[in-house]
């Protein structure tokens, strides 16, 4: 079983990943890994996107089919692994679900401010950006999940609203996800 974990930037799928591997031995696959290998093969990928939640949908749609390819390798050379990010789109991972191959859940903040996404135990890239860009990324965080929120519940797939408590949050996201956490940091 591969174990998706999508949604907006910034709302813990990396930590729940890396929770999830230090309790259920588990390896894990970041997306923003496979899109880095792709960009020397698609150098039109390269080119940035403009923070918004267009962009995240864009890149999804572009990803889609590697991102199926790689569910079908995992299954295969990992049967229980976890494969994490933004690109993940809901359609996609409903239809992977579906099949059988993989089970998903997807975080999201339904509240969110600059300091909500500067701190906490994020990596450091955006701590040392303009308040601008900041500011860009909060809004795409706010818009994808408000659009992902409605787009999860009409496929019936599990949404976890880190808003509520990052660490209550990733605890439950574990739990639909049918693996649950002994501890959650925040």
């Amino acid at each position: 079983m591969v174990y998706l974990i999508g949604g907006p930037p910034r709302c813990g799928k990396t930590q729940l990943a890396a929770e999830l591997c230090d309790a259920h031995s588990l390896p894990t696959t970041s997306t923003d890994l496979l899109w880095s290998v792709l960009e020397i093969a698609v150098p039109e990928w390269r080119e940035s996107m403009a923070k918004a939640s267009s962009r995240i949908t864009e890149a999804g749609r572009l990803f889609e089919p590697f991102l199926e390819r790689a569910v079908t390798t995992l299954a295969t050379l990992y049967p229980n692994s976890v494969l994490e990010g933004e690109v993940i789109r809901p359609v996609t991972a409903a239809r992977l679900v579906s099949e059988g191959s993989a089970r998903a859940v997807f975080l999201m903040r339904s509240r969110v401010n600059a300091s909500d996404l500067q701190r906490g135990s994020f990596d450091s890239w955006l701590s040392a950006q303009p308040l601008a860009v900041i500011e860009k990324v909060t809004n795409e965080v706010r818009d994808y999940s408000a659009g992902l929120s409605a787009e999860c519940s009409g496929l019936a797939l599990p949404m976890i609203d880190v808003s509520r408590g990052f660490s209550v949050g990733l605890r439950e996201a574990g739990a639909a996800l049918g693996l649950p956490l002994r501890t959650a940091s925040d």
